[in-house]
């Protein structure tokens, strides 16, 4: 795509194609190398083609591959100030390591969507790493959208 100097508007086109053609995941990870390759100069184009990209491999349920750990990592040192960025990189991270980052997350922010995005990950988080009581007291704080998931971490 770089090497042919298409407008942002033609590579999203052409993503938009690629899901319709694409049929599993096998199909779409042996191209992740090359497409990282020819990623656009351009810093915007350049995250519009990795998130449609990823968005295109979770619906093709490659999560568990390199290629989309590869693509999460790329995005990521691209701008890692981008907060949508952040919370997908860390996923990619285990558990334990999640918890301080999340505390991190929390002590920043004001808005409080966001808020209680951070506190259900948190408290998710402290529940997968077995820490009952810590998972059970952040779920408690959970607020609006998330308050149905938290419910299950305190039951």
């Amino acid at each position: 795509m770089k090497a042919a100097n298409f407008r942002p508007t033609i590579i999203e086109s052409l993503n938009e194609y690629l899901s319709q053609v694409i049929l599993s995941c096998q199909d779409l990870t042996s191209e992740i190398p090359e497409f990282i390759a020819s990623l656009p100069e351009d810093m915007l184009s350049k995250k519009n083609a990795l998130w449609h990209m990823i968005n295109l491999m979770k619906e093709k349920q490659c999560q568990n591959s390199n290629e989309y750990n590869l693509l999460i990592e790329t995005i990521y040192n691209i701008d890692p100030q981008d907060k949508a960025i952040q919370f997908i990189y860390i996923e990619l991270l285990p558990y334990p390591e999640r918890v301080p980052i999340y505390k991190e997350m929390l002590s920043v922010t004001n808005d409080d969507l966001e808020l209680n995005a951070i506190t259900y990950q948190l408290a998710y988080s402290y529940f997968q790493i077995g820490a009952l009581f810590e998972a059970y007291t952040s779920a408690q704080n959970v607020e609006g959208e998330f308050k149905g998931k938290a419910l299950h971490i305190m039951a």
